[in-house]
């Protein structure tokens, strides 16, 4: 996708015919626990429809991605595991 185009927004119940991850029960998942997660700001919902921006959708995602990595080989310091 070219960086002067504008954002695509997928509904969520279409979004497997432009990408095959995550697949539907997943997608549920983000969206459900969406403002734990992060997902809150890939996702709008004009009408009853739930619409993923696809740019937003896969920088959030690589962004969690990595952060997720980055805790298991550097947890957290705690008080506990001094």
């Amino acid at each position: 996708m070219e960086e002067n185009q504008k954002n695509q927004f997928i509904p969520a119940s279409k979004w497997n015919d432009y990408h095959p991850w995550p697949p539907m029960g997943g997608l549920r998942h983000l969206i459900f626990w969406r403002k734990e997660n992060g997902f809150e700001k890939v996702l709008k919902r004009p009408s009853r429809v739930w619409l993923i921006d696809e740019k937003a959708f896969f920088k959030t995602a690589v962004f969690l991605y990595f952060t997720c990595i980055f805790r298991h080989i550097y947890p957290p310091v705690t008080q506990t595991s001094l």
